[in-house]
């Protein structure tokens, strides 16, 4: 708990607060919702300053109309809230001071009142973490609430996988750590030297659970040997399948497992329907660049492929009659409405 000074307030057209701040402090702005989460549950404390004498309390006052904040009576007119002058409100302000993990990736995922904000932090980047199987760090964030919630992790290592939603609503999970190198020293350059990735993939199911999905694909050539995607870019196509293409593959001092490759650059598709199998290669030539890739569908069933280098390539992306729009066909699961990249013309 830490005790906050208010120096400022923020009002709307009828003298209601918008906001609570201190321009002078590391916190600046706390939003009204949010200030009087962090006073019910006991995670701040708020205070007007004393002209002269103590600083005094802010409170929340539960009203028919709905809760707002005010300071505690005085005597002196100094220290409330309503005398404060008006600050210019933020468009950001940091939500919550602790997230309990590195979310190296985060999805907005459909339910909680206002959304919810789905944290995945794997290892956290973190080699004794993965030494010790330190792995399972998920969290979700609720916007409406301002608090993080504890929820179960995919078995797989998460930290720098790929994610794409499938059209049901889930939130597909796929690549990520298999297990971390000795030494990663300008491992993006070398082969061998960089990241060993999984082949795992992974469904958040909307309530807290995954469910495991088909593994990608193995080397090519091989039936086991190899595969997997470390950093990977997943891509949501029109007719429902997930686009996988970059990232590191499994890289093994065990020549039986490991895959020889730099980079994993060849397409794989997931088709979720009707029966989720292994994750065919996609039709279309290999492509190579770094491995976080941009990728977006344009008209003319293309994607275009932004690198850290700056450069771009069209290839082809979207299935057969299927082109970006400004205003995309909405593909609907359990009454949740997705948007996916390209859609069917």
């Amino acid at each position: 708990m830490a005790d906050r000074l208010v120096t400022h307030v923020a009002r709307d057209s009828s003298g209601d607060v918008l906001s609570i701040a201190n321009p002078e402090s590391t916190w600046f702005q706390r939003r009204r919702e949010w200030a009087i989460r962090d006073i019910e549950t006991g995670r701040h404390r708020y205070f007007v300053p004393g002209d002269g004498g103590p600083d005094r309390r802010i409170g929340v006052v539960h009203a028919p109309s709905g809760r707002y904040l005010r300071s505690f009576a005085d005597e002196d007119p100094g220290n409330n809230l309503d005398t404060l002058p008006a600050h210019d409100r933020r468009p950001w302000e940091v939500a919550h001071d602790h997230a309990e993990v590195l979310a190296v990736h985060a999805a907005l995922v459909p339910h909680g009142t206002q959304g919810q904000v789905l944290l995945l932090g794997g290892d956290e980047h973190d080699f004794d973490n993965a030494e010790a199987g330190d792995i399972f760090n998920t969290r979700i964030y609720d916007v409406a609430t301002n608090t993080v919630l504890h929820i179960d992790s995919p078995e797989a290592d998460a930290f720098c996988c790929g994610h794409a939603f499938l059209p049901d609503g889930r939130l597909l999970v796929g690549g990520g750590t298999e297990s971390w190198r000795s030494q990663h020293m300008n491992a993006h350059m070398h082969t061998e030297a960089h990241w060993s990735g999984a082949r795992d993939c992974a469904a958040y199911d909307n309530d807290g659970t995954w469910t495991a999905l088909a593994p990608m694909l193995p080397e090519p050539g091989q039936t086991t040997r190899g595969g997997g995607r470390w950093y990977p870019t997943l891509l949501t196509l029109a007719d429902g399948r997930i686009l996988a293409v970059g990232g590191h593959p499994r890289v093994s001092d065990d020549q039986e497992v490991n895959d020889g490759r730099h980079g994993n650059w060849l397409p794989e598709i997931y088709d979720p329907a009707p029966t989720p199998g292994p994750i065919p290669t996609a039709t279309g030539s290999t492509c190579s660049g770094p491995r976080w890739v941009r990728r977006r569908c344009h008209p003319g069933r293309h994607s275009v492929l932004s690198t850290a280098t700056g450069t771009t390539r069209g290839s082809s992306c979207c299935p057969t009659g299927a082109s970006s729009s400004p205003r995309p066909t909405t593909v609907s699961a359990g009454g949740t409405t997705r948007r996916p990249v390209c859609s069917t013309t």
